[in-house]
């Protein structure tokens, strides 16, 4: 059976399937991974892991071009307290 582009749907498959796998693996980590840059993170700026958790975009303000300060303070987010 051919697909829209002239190819059949079994052939299309083997090549997206390996496709996909890659392209998951490149943009989703391993949990292990995420655990490990965390801590990573926490032993560079001190930050314990639940402050890391809390953490959101608005939280971060870059100060200069290779510096970022983080808001971690908890009356600023009374929801996260």
């Amino acid at each position: 059976m051919q697909g829209s582009l002239g190819v059949r749907q079994k052939t299309a498959l083997a090549v997206r399937r390996p496709l996909a796998e890659t392209t998951r693996k490149a943009l989703f980590t391993h949990p292990d991974m995420v655990i490990s840059y965390q801590m990573l993170f926490g032993a560079y700026s001190g930050v314990v892991p639940d402050g890391i958790d809390g953490l959101g975009l608005e939280d971060i303000e870059w100060s200069s071009s290779s510096e970022m300060l983080l808001n971690t303070s908890s009356a600023e987010h009374p929801a996260r307290a």
